[in-house]
């Protein structure tokens, strides 16, 4: 009698069960945790004036790995000079890849192409991190993590590693900032300009 009452509380369980979902689906407010977020050169703050391109990919490497690269090894392997391709942000993840065993992807999105959700998602996956290229302040072009987004809201933060001068690098900060002058400072780069890393595995 209980091995039948098993049986029928089995197949009636089975019965009821949903197919399960294997996308990251996430609930706004949208979060990328597991980045450096003390204030100093190295960690939420870039070590140079041009190093934010290295710094960007640094940040999404710990966060996806939890393996903190020097930016200035990062910066090297980019062929960073007054500033860094996208070309050479690929050659310096290739680097990694090679040197630890990983096999993480980097693609690239013009922001046309994304929805405000799908950056969520991808900044609340911990096996992704997601960077921004722009022209911030509508002068200089900029590599920036979105640290918090909420739907619906005109504002965001992101982890600016900009901000106050710290020897040559700088403290970084948490900024909030308009959507309106997001969008402005996104627009300004011709190049596709959302870079998402991804640890397929």
């Amino acid at each position: 009698m209980f091995k039948t009452l098993v049986a029928v509380f089995v197949i009636a369980a089975v019965a009821f069960c949903k197919p399960v979902d294997v996308t990251f689906k996430y609930s706004s407010p949208w979060v990328q945790e597991g980045i450096h977020t003390e204030q100093r050169p190295g960690d939420l703050g870039q070590i140079n004036g041009h190093s934010c391109g290295p710094h960007s990919l640094m940040q999404s490497i710990y966060k996806i790995t939890g393996i903190d690269m020097l930016e200035k090894t990062l910066c090297d392997w980019s062929g960073t000079t007054t500033g860094t391709s996208h070309e050479g942000l690929q050659e310096a993840l290739t680097r990694f890849n090679k040197e630890k065993g990983y096999a993480l992807t980097m693609t690239w999105y013009y922001f046309s192409e994304v929805t405000e959700e799908q950056i969520g998602n991808w900044m609340a996956n911990p096996k992704t991190a997601i960077f921004f290229h722009m022209l911030y302040r509508d002068t200089w072009g900029h590599y920036e993590l979105p640290y918090k987004i909420v739907e619906g809201l005109d504002t965001l933060i992101v982890a600016n590693s900009l901000g106050t001068k710290c020897g040559e690098g700088y403290y970084g900060h948490m900024e909030n900032r308009t959507w309106v002058d997001q969008k402005r400072y996104i627009k300004g780069i011709s190049q596709k300009s959302v870079c998402v890393i991804e640890n397929p595995k």
